[in-house]
């Protein structure tokens, strides 16, 4: 079905040659910047790369190697473009899923503004776990429900028809928590708390589309009066809701003792099973 309105995907990412919104353009290059400050020395899975852009940056912050995947094929064949003649990367198109790479292959993984977009949110971030490295980084964004979608719940369809659902940042540290450990939560683009709280209180009391349009509305404004400085990813602080949530996670080591002790348990229960059956024959 994704297939089918690939073109209309392609609308949501970025690419050099579109015309966007100023602030659009440096909400990307903030999180590429912050990324990129991960990936010296580092096999590298650029999960979602789009037209290649972000993957470009970060090639220039030396990884050993990168991976860049996407669903969309004209994508992937930008990427490519974008970074030809660079022998330290590679570009496929791939099920975010299903990635075509080995388990425990890579030291981070970075994807960012995906999982609102995939139904099965917890396959994915199933599939980040196991792509990387026991000590592995993931690297993730989307945006905030509660400033992008004021009023709504996480079974609400967010007004971007593009989006399966959108997060609060409880949603999104329970969804990673299934896999791995936070680290530190980030954000992009601060308002005060309660400002946002009205707009939320006006979405669930009078109108959810109310408080959507009235913040495009205030972004009209960045138009005349722009200041990159909003979109850094910066640190959480209180008194304030981010418009983007940004967070970096290493794998649950918990988790991994816990499978191990399965495993271990069910093979020494296999062991034990085989053993009886064997001195069974032994006696009869």
């Amino acid at each position: 079905m994704l297939s089918k309105f690939s073109w209309l995907i392609a609308k949501e990412r970025m690419s050099q040659r579109e015309s966007l919104p100023p602030w659009i353009r440096a909400e990307h290059e903030a999180r590429y910047h912050f990324a990129g400050n991960h990936v010296k020395n580092k096999v590298v899975v650029d999960c979602a790369c789009g037209s290649g852009i972000g993957s470009n940056f970060y090639l220039k912050k030396s990884p050993e190697f990168l991976y860049g995947f996407d669903y969309d094929s004209q994508a992937i064949s930008t990427a490519i473009l974008t970074n030809q003649g660079l022998s330290n990367a590679s570009f496929q198109r791939a099920d975010g899923n299903l990635l075509p790479i080995q388990t425990s292959a890579c030291d981070l993984f970075i994807s960012f503004e995906t999982v609102e977009h995939i139904r099965e949110d917890l396959s994915f971030i199933k599939e980040a776990a196991r792509v990387l490295k026991p000590d592995g980084t993931f690297i993730c964004s989307t945006p905030n429900r509660i400033v992008s979608n004021p009023g709504a719940s996480l079974t609400d369809k967010p007004w971007n028809p593009f989006h399966v659902r959108e997060y609060s940042i409880e949603e999104l540290k329970t969804l990673l928590g299934h896999y791995f450990k936070i680290e530190e939560c980030f954000g992009q683009n601060p308002n005060r708390k309660w400002k946002i709280e009205l707009l939320n209180w006006i979405g669930k009391n009078i109108n959810k589309a109310v408080p959507v349009y009235l913040s495009k509305l205030w972004k009209l404004s960045w138009l005349f009066i722009e200041d990159k400085t909003r979109h850094k990813v910066r640190g959480v602080l209180p008194g304030f809701h981010y418009e983007y949530l940004v967070v970096v996670c290493k794998k649950n080591r918990q988790l991994l003792l816990l499978l191990f002790e399965q495993i271990k348990n069910a093979l020494l229960t296999a062991y034990h099973n085989e053993s009886s059956r064997m001195f069974s024959k032994i006696i009869f």
